[in-house]
């Protein structure tokens, strides 16, 4: 009985190799040199201003609304909403139609003219949003970033820094 189970794992092996070639592993000297990584700064979204705690500065750099809510609270005609001082960001929405984008231009400008410096950013197509306002874009979970090549290509084309995929194990978030 051993002697066939031998016979069946040599079939099976050399199938394997036959079907499916080795690949050639790529050498670490061949791999492009990545970006350096900028200093992680410690962000937290929210959905609505009233939902965050007066101290959160404490604990985090960059305080995130969603751009459309900004809006609304500093555009309230009775006056009565305001911003909380923490708030220092703004959230570009993740999709944004060429109808929209006269629009949310608008909005961002209104952000930065009310001290907003830095946008949370979902979409790579909108690092150009937030330049054109004067604000430093970072980027979003949403980028779906799961490894340093998806990182370099983000940073290079002007991330100012990312927010990992939270898929990743500990592990892959060192790598």
């Amino acid at each position: 009985l051993s002697a066939l189970n031998l016979l069946r794992r040599d079939a099976v092996d050399a199938l394997t190799k036959k079907l499916f070639p080795q690949r050639t592993p790529v050498k670490t000297a061949e791999l492009p040199e990545h970006t350096p990584l900028p200093e992680a700064k410690n962000s937290a979204s929210f959905t609505r201003p009233e939902e965050i705690p007066d101290d959160i500065r404490k604990y985090f750099e960059l305080v995130y609304i969603p751009l459309e809510r900004f809006h609304d609270y500093i555009s309230s005609a009775s006056g009565e909403k305001k911003i909380p001082g923490v708030v220092n960001g703004v959230a570009i929405p993740p999709a944004v139609f060429d109808s929209e984008l006269d629009e949310i231009r608008g909005m961002l400008r209104e952000a930065a003219e009310n001290g907003i410096r830095d946008a949370l950013v979902s979409n790579p197509g909108h690092i150009a949003l937030a330049r054109e306002a004067g604000m430093t874009p970072h980027g979003d979970l949403r980028l779906n970033i799961y490894n340093r090549f998806t990182a370099d290509a983000l940073l290079k084309i002007g991330f100012a820094d990312l927010t990992a995929s939270p898929e990743l194990t500990i592990p892959q978030l060192r790598d």
